[in-house]
């Protein structure tokens, strides 16, 4: 009889460390999905303006360029940090959850840091760039300057994005590597 009783009780601690368990995997899960696609969006995006639109824009004179990059430019920042906002709330939270995990962690924060370095650059570099663009107030040649400057410094979004993208992508590599084991 007691050792039924123990028995049971036993069978009840691994059944919660189960659901523990599981629970915990799922929202890992749950990060890693909002990692993967978040970065992997943020790219697309990144890479749509600078191949897509940078073109287009080079291809304006630069006056028509800030006229068109005031009246329609809104339109592509919010997507920007729709898929910015989930990308690093998974890269976050998958760093928290695993950083016990010396190698995922590594590639964890290699995807954190990217992002970071994506976000500075459109804080420090591009908003301002935008307002200047925005105002209308330069000459033709200040706005093809501007514009050749802040495509440039673009480039540097696309790559940070990029690398985001894959130090996700890797993380979730090396812990499906290391669960095989």
């Amino acid at each position: 009889m007691i050792q039924l009783k123990r028995l049971d009780k036993l069978k009840q601690k691994e059944e919660t460390m189960a659901t523990k368990i599981s629970t915990k995997n799922k929202k890992l899960f749950i990060f890693q999905l909002l990692a993967v696609g978040g970065s992997a969006a943020f790219f697309g995006v990144m890479l749509t303006i600078g191949l897509g639109l940078g073109k287009y824009w080079l291809d304006l004179e630069p006056l028509v360029f800030a006229q068109w990059f005031k009246d329609y430019y809104s339109l592509l920042l919010p997507w920007a940090m729709l898929v910015l906002s989930p990308a690093l709330i998974g890269v976050i939270g998958a760093l928290v959850m695993r950083k016990s995990h010396r190698v995922e962690y590594k590639w964890w924060k290699i995807a954190l840091i990217s992002l970071s370095v994506a976000f500075l650059i459109t804080l420090v570099y591009h908003l301002p760039a935008n307002v200047r663009i925005w105002s209308l107030e330069q000459s033709s040649t200040e706005v093809a300057t501007e514009l050749n400057s802040w495509l440039i410094m673009h480039v540097l979004r696309v790559v940070a994005s990029l690398v985001a993208a894959y130090a996700t992508f890797r993380a979730i590599f090396e812990m499906a590597i290391r669960t095989k084991k």
